[in-house]
């Protein structure tokens, strides 16, 4: 950032801004650029007496022939630079226009020249809540820093700033997401496979926790929920809840196959007695978390509205989807063998008098 050269670039990567629909403005319709280096390097190259001051202290002549508003040459530009950032960007002899502190905020100066120079300039994004919004301002952003790229002075330059943070972090736990969710998937059916020996039984007890995820992302979509922390993480919460209340619909409707005469009378039972459990204890929960989607905290009232609805359809998929699958996964008769003990299957009695 000593060579005027790269001073340049940075201006008309400013000046390009205006182009820019996702960058704040101010009241008069103005790109709202905050203090940086170029703003700071006018306010000492536009007075008198801060060029004074920096001649002072460095004893070398702070010139602007051409009126960009910037020193010289590289060796005023190092030599304002070292100024400022040791005793700031002064107005007049009893006041500072800006103080060193203000300055390092923005622009990192070495004096030694072992390190490169550094400097930020910041612009507002309107509406980052959104990550479309957010999105689109970095393609923008990326576009309009052309000028930079093509500096040979400049060695790097990107965008940073809390919004692009939280885009970044959320990409990565989205992608973190759709690597665990086929894990987890995965691994429930070896689970399920290995507690249930039967690999019919363990395929339609995980079928209704993947609905219950395609579902659950499916309304997100629909009722206009964007994706954040919380949004992202649901889906893995919802394999974790939905496949207890599968398991245990799965188990009861096997056990009643013990007892029952026939299939349907078997799922029946489960119905009755595990069904109206599930029922239960999904209504005490769905009122929980319901209640949460009051708090003040749109982070917090967005969760208790996504588990409720979550649980809600994990019920639905284990009393409406499973027993379905339940039913075309059992062989007919399956209820007769296994009500038969052993030594009784095959067998027949006569009597005679």
């Amino acid at each position: 950032l000593t060579d005027p050269a790269a001073l340049s670039a940075v201006q008309r990567f400013a000046d390009g801004l205006s182009e820019n629909p996702y960058v704040a403005r101010d009241a008069t319709g103005q790109v709202d650029i905050r203090t940086n280096v170029l703003s700071l390097l006018r306010q000492i190259t536009e007075s008198d007496y801060a060029r004074g001051q920096v001649e002072k202290a460095t004893s070398i002549e702070i010139t602007d022939s051409d009126g960009d508003g910037f020193p010289d040459s590289r060796e005023q530009l190092r030599a304002t630079y070292d100024y400022i950032q040791e005793h700031g960007v002064p107005l007049d002899r009893e006041t500072l226009m800006f103080d060193p502190g203000q300055v390092r905020a923005v622009l990192f100066h070495d004096p030694s020249g072992i390190e490169e120079d550094v400097a930020t300039l910041t612009v507002g994004i309107p509406d980052s809540r959104e990550q479309a919004t957010v999105a689109s301002a970095r393609l923008e952003l990326n576009a309009s820093m052309a000028p930079l790229r093509d500096s040979p002075s400049i060695t790097r330059v990107g965008v940073t700033g809390s919004p692009f943070a939280r885009e970044a972090q959320l990409d990565a736990t989205t992608r973190t997401l759709q690597k665990s969710l086929p894990i987890a998937a995965v691994g429930t059916f070896v689970l399920l496979l290995l507690v249930m020996r039967s690999a019919r039984y363990a395929v339609v007890t995980i079928v209704p926790v993947g609905l219950v995820v395609a579902w659950l992302y499916g309304l997100m979509y629909l009722m206009g929920f964007s994706l954040n922390y919380v949004t992202a993480t649901i889906g893995a919460i919802s394999i974790g809840i939905g496949i207890d209340y599968s398991i245990h619909m799965t188990e009861r409707f096997r056990e009643e196959l013990q007892r029952a005469s026939d299939k349907m009378g078997a799922l029946r039972q489960a119905a009755r007695g595990t069904g109206i459990a599930l029922v239960g204890s999904a209504a005490s929960s769905i009122i929980g978390f319901a209640i949460m989607g009051f708090a003040p905290m749109p982070l917090f009232a967005s969760y208790g509205i996504l588990t409720s609805i979550m649980i809600f359809l994990a019920l639905v998929s284990s009393l409406a989807v499973l027993p379905s699958l339940l039913l075309m996964v059992t062989p007919e008769g399956a209820a007769q063998k296994a009500s038969a003990g052993p030594g009784q299957q095959g067998t027949s009695t006569a009597s005679c008098g």
